[in-house]
């Protein structure tokens, strides 16, 4: 009476058993990442357009021209006569009217208010004076967001292509799931990096922002900055800063979900399948492999 031995093992499992979700979920999440790349260089581009490409990230030493055009001194009453209604209401007319001024590229006029004083003054940057940092950083924003939008475009192409895992078909790639790993690892690394950019941006642009609080009355970013940009066509700096703020962020959420999916399907080792093989004792050692296997089924050594 033969002797056997039965092992069991994980193998590759059949393409039409792999659930299409996976697939899915990868390429929904490389799509998003892509468009929100492409979002992020738009934004990043237009941004630093406005001072003509130079680094503004972490620019703290910010040089102005300031001349005072006007100043108006008003005296305030306290009763509660007819009189100093209309005091009153005068003096919210005259800072209405003046916080309204708008002027385009390099003319820019601001009010500055304490108790009793407003005080008209033009103001622009001095780019001679001012000195820009290096454009490490500035560079380093927009080539991560373009390097997303590269590497996302691809995967999602490569993935289209394949099956849906497993063994994989003959006319696509074989054994798809190997792209499983390289997946993971690219997405750690490049959501690090993206987190980095994210950081940088917001540090960055806290420092920029804070130069002008003498104009804005504000440490943080706001549109009045929109009034210095130097460029002659972009003017619009807030609007793209918003943007790129919150982009950056989302990009790192979305590769901490592909993370997510991957370990998921790691874990419930979605590509294979347990197999199990019969092989007679008596088999000589180099004749064990000589088997078939079949899906899902018991296997057994063929004929020797």
């Amino acid at each position: 009476m033969k002797s056997r031995s039965a092992f069991l093992y994980f193998g590759d499992k059949n393409v039409n058993k792999v659930s299409g979700i996976w697939k899915a979920l990868h390429i929904s999440i490389y799509i998003a990442a892509a468009v929100n790349a492409f979002i992020t260089s738009m934004a990043a581009g237009n941004m630093f357009q406005t001072f003509k490409y130079n680094c503004i990230l972490f620019c703290n030493e910010m040089a102005f021209e300031k001349e005072v055009v006007a100043s108006e001194t008003f005296f305030m009453t306290h009763t509660l006569d007819q009189s100093s209604e209309e005091s009153a209401n005068g003096t919210d007319v005259l800072v209405r009217n003046f916080t309204e001024f708008s002027y385009k590229n390099e003319t820019h006029i601001f009010h500055q208010i304490d108790e009793e004083s407003i005080e008209i003054t033009q103001a622009k940057i001095d780019i001679r004076k001012t000195i820009f940092p290096r454009s490490f950083w500035c560079n380093y924003v927009l080539g991560m967001a373009l390097v997303t939008f590269i590497f996302a475009t691809f995967c999602s192409i490569i993935l289209a292509m394949c099956s849906r895992g497993g063994k994989g078909r003959n006319n696509t790639l074989n054994r798809p799931q190997n792209m499983v790993y390289p997946i993971l690892f690219s997405s750690i690394l490049l959501g690090v990096l993206n987190a980095v950019a994210s950081i940088m941006v917001k540090n960055g642009m806290s420092a920029f922002c804070a130069s002008f609080e003498q104009f804005t009355n504000d440490k943080s970013c706001s549109s009045v900055i929109n009034k210095f940009t130097i460029h002659e066509r972009q003017g619009n700096f807030y609007l793209p800063y918003v943007v790129l703020s919150y982009t950056f962020n989302v990009t790192v959420i979305l590769f901490v979900g592909q993370i997510i999916v991957t370990f998921l399907r790691i874990i419930y080792a979605v590509d294979y399948q347990l197999y199990a093989l019969e092989v007679d004792e008596n088999t000589e050692e180099e004749d064990r492999h000589n088997f078939d296997v079949e899906d899902g089924q018991i296997v057994r050594e063929r004929t020797l």
